[in-house]
C-alpha cells in the first residue's frame, strides 16, 4: 500500500522506541535493573568542570570510619594524593568520626566522579588493611551538590567548618583538628 512503511521499518522504529522508553524509565526511577530484569550500569553523575561542589559520604550504617588521628591524617594524605592523580581544587574539608565533607572545584567535566572513586576506593583499601575487616566501609556512593554562586560557596564553607560544633564534638569550630581550608590546588 502506498504511504505505509515496510514491516521492517516499523519494527526497527518500535525497537528504538522501546529502548528509549526503557532508558527514560531507568533515568527517572534511578534503578539499576531494567524492564527486562537485567542489571544495568549506574547512570553517570553530571559534574561540570569549573564549578564548585559540596561532596560528602559517611561510614556504612553510620559507623565510625576515622578512629584516631592516624586515620584522619591518612585520609588527608589521600586527599592530596588524589589531587596529584586527577587535578582538583580542594577548597576546604572537614573529617569527622563517621563522615567527611569536601568543597571541591574540578578542572574538567567528569573529574569529580573519577577523583572521588579513587579517593574512596584507596581509603577503603587502607582501612581494610589496618583494621582487617570485610564489607563496605562507606554507606554508598558519595553525594555531591553543585554550589551555585559566591554567597552559596561561603554558606557551604561555613556549614562544613561548623559541622563538628553542631555535632557537639567541640565548643568552638576552630578547635576541631580534622578541618582545613587549605585551597590545595595542583594544576596539570
Amino acid at each position: 500500500m502506498a504511504g505505509e512503511a515496510p514491516f521492517s521499518d516499523v519494527h526497527a522504529r518500535t525497537n528504538r522506541l522501546e529502548v528509549l522508553v526503557d532508558s527514560v524509565r531507568f533515568l527517572l526511577a534511578g534503578d539499576v535493573v531494567g524492564a527486562d530484569n537485567q542489571v544495568m550500569p549506574r547512570t553517570l553523575r553530571a559534574s561540570a568542570g569549573g564549578y564548585c561542589y559540596h561532596a560528602l559520604n559517611r561510614g556504612n550504617e553510620r559507623s565510625r570510619v576515622f578512629h584516631d588521628a592516624d586515620d584522619c591524617n591518612a585520609f588527608v594524605a589521600s586527599l592530596r594524593a588524589g589531587c596529584a592523580r586527577v587535578p582538583m581544587r580542594l577548597i576546604g574539608f572537614c573529617v569527622l568520626p563517621n563522615h567527611f565533607h569536601l568543597v571541591l572545584r574540578p578542572y574538567e567535566d567528569g573529574d569529580l566522579s573519577v577523583w572521588m572513586q579513587w579517593l574512596l576506593t584507596s581509603h577503603a583499601h587502607g582501612y581494610r588493611k589496618r583494621y582487617r575487616g570485610s564489607g563496605h566501609v562507606w554507606q554508598g556512593r558519595f553525594r555531591s551538590f553543585p554550589i551555585e554562586e559566591n554567597q552559596h560557596l561561603l554558606t557551604v564553607l561555613r556549614y562544613v567548618e561548623r559541622n563538628p560544633l553542631r555535632a557537639g564534638l567541640v565548643t568552638h569550630a576552630q578547635d576541631w583538628h580534622g578541618r582545613a581550608f587549605p585551597y590545595v590546588s595542583i594544576r596539570r
